[in-house]
Formats: C-alpha cells, sequence, structure tokens
C-alpha cells in the first residue's frame, strides 16, 4: 500500500460527487473529516493487499471444474419460462379521453394480425418511449410487468393480442410475439458465470483457511 494508492482511492470516492459540498457533508454524516477518511482508506488498502496475498496462489478454475459443476448443479441454471412482448400505451387525464383511448385500441385489436402492422401501430399511436421500437417491451420473465398486464401476458398465445388493460399509467394493448419455455441454458451461455462464482468460493475458503491460521494456537 503506497501513498499514491490511497490518493487514487480518494480521488475515485471525490469523484462520485458533483459537488465539493455534498462531499463534506456526507462525511460528517459517517463522522468523518478528511485526515478520517484517509486513514480508513489506508486500512482498507492494507486489508485487500493482505487479502491478494493469501488468495495469491488460489488454484485458477479449470474448464473441467465449470463442465462438473455445471452438470452436478444443472437446476440451479433453469431459466424460467420468458416471452417476448410488446405494447401500445395510450395515457388519459380523464374519462372522455379514457373513453376515447378505448374506443382507438378496440379498432387496433380488431385490425392488427401482424407483428409488423403492431410495431408500425405502436409507433404511431403509443404514447411510451417503447413506441420508437416498435412497442417492444423485451423477453421478460414473470413478475416484470405491472400485474395486471403480467397476468394476462402470459395467457397469451405467441401471435395473440390482449383486451384492452388499464393500469396506473393507462391503457394498454398487449402482443405476444414469441414464448420462450423454461430451460436450461447450455454452459456456453453461463461458463463464465460458474468461472467467476467458483473462483469467488475458492477465494472465500482461502480467506477462511487463513483466518482459523490465525485463531490456533502455536504448535
Amino acid at each position: 500500500m503506497t501513498a499514491a494508492a490511497v490518493t487514487a482511492r480518494l480521488d475515485e470516492i471525490r469523484a462520485r460527487y458533483h459537488d465539493a459540498e455534498s462531499y463534506a457533508a456526507d462525511l460528517r454524516q459517517i463522522g468523518l473529516d478528511q485526515s478520517g477518511l484517509e486513514a480508513e482508506v489506508a486500512r482498507d488498502l492494507r486489508i485487500e493487499g493482505v487479502l491478494e496475498l493469501v488468495t495469491a496462489n488460489v488454484e485458477p478454475i479449470t474448464e473441467l471444474d465449470a463442465e462438473i459443476f455445471y452438470q452436478l448443479h444443472r437446476t440451479r441454471f433453469i431459466r424460467p419460462e420468458r416471452r417476448s412482448l410488446r405494447h401500445i400505451l395510450i395515457t388519459f387525464t380523464g374519462e372522455e379521453e379514457k373513453q376515447a383511448a378505448h374506443t382507438t385500441l378496440d379498432e387496433l385489436r380488431a385490425r392488427l394480425t401482424t407483428e409488423e402492422g403492431f410495431a408500425d401501430a405502436a409507433m404511431r399511436h403509443s404514447h411510451c418511449p417503447t413506441a420508437l421500437e416498435g412497442g417492444k417491451l423485451g423477453t421478460l420473465p414473470r413478475g416484470t410487468l405491472y400485474p395486471e398486464l403480467d397476468a394476462i401476458a402470459f395467457e397469451l398465445a405467441a401471435g395473440s393480442l390482449s383486451v384492452t388493460v388499464e393500469t396506473a399509467i393507462g391503457l394498454h394493448l398487449l402482443r405476444c410475439d414469441e414464448i420462450h419455455p423454461e430451460n436450461v441454458p447450455p454452459i456456453a451461455e453461463v461458463r463464465q458465470r460458474i468461472f467467476v462464482a467458483l473462483t469467488e468460493s475458492r477465494r472465500k475458503s482461502a480467506i477462511k483457511g487463513w483466518i482459523r491460521s490465525l485463531k490456533s494456537p502455536l504448535a
């Protein structure tokens, strides 16, 4: 740990603030002045340096390690059912506008039969920023949308439209472009996650072992 490292870390902390006043206010809130912060940063860097030394000899994760973990724990990687969805949102400020929105969405529902047609209608009618992408909400699991939308979205068949749905922000017309059933992704899609998780697990084990060695009585 060097003075330059402490200065660099302090600069990183200060860079998170828009002005000196908010920086000073946060220091006061946690009961530190500048010298106190410097001492805390220096202590943290010393700890980080020690832990780096402790974990320096941790065995790297191999492709075989990752493959074995994947095969033994496939259920950990289950990806829930997801839906590729679009919507048209029309907001309103009163009962008259609400009825007009209902009429517009009912008319659209009656004549929109293709993904391209729905995307075009979203660009022309939707009040949501997703209109710029043809109303795309994305490929989503359950529990992502407003409850009123979520309940209907996961009952739709691929290529079908919902009835008009009201939420706190307005009236919606949903389209399900595609259904993605629950599945376990191939190892290629999760390999990096496995490497990161196993590496962190080995690092934690090394640190715990080192701490236990400090507590053990001298031989």
